[in-house]
């Protein structure tokens, strides 16, 4: 029989590290938005587009179990 503690731990362990993720990723947001706001309306330059492509990738497969 498979121990509901240890279940339930790795439960609130994997809700927090996905929460630290989604707050990590708002700061960074806010801080590109605050560094950068004259160009806010230029498109993102490849790299960091391809960055934040990974980034939500990565979320959404962590989301979904993945």
């Amino acid at each position: 029989m498979p121990d509901k503690a240890s279940d339930r731990w790795r439960s609130a362990v994997a809700r927090d590290s996905e929460q630290q993720f989604a707050f990590a990723l708002e700061r960074i947001g806010e801080r590109l938005r605050f560094r950068h706001d004259n160009i806010i309306h230029e498109p993102l330059p490849e790299r960091m587009a391809a960055l934040l492509g990974e980034l939500r990738r990565r979320r959404d497969q962590r989301r979904n179990g993945g």
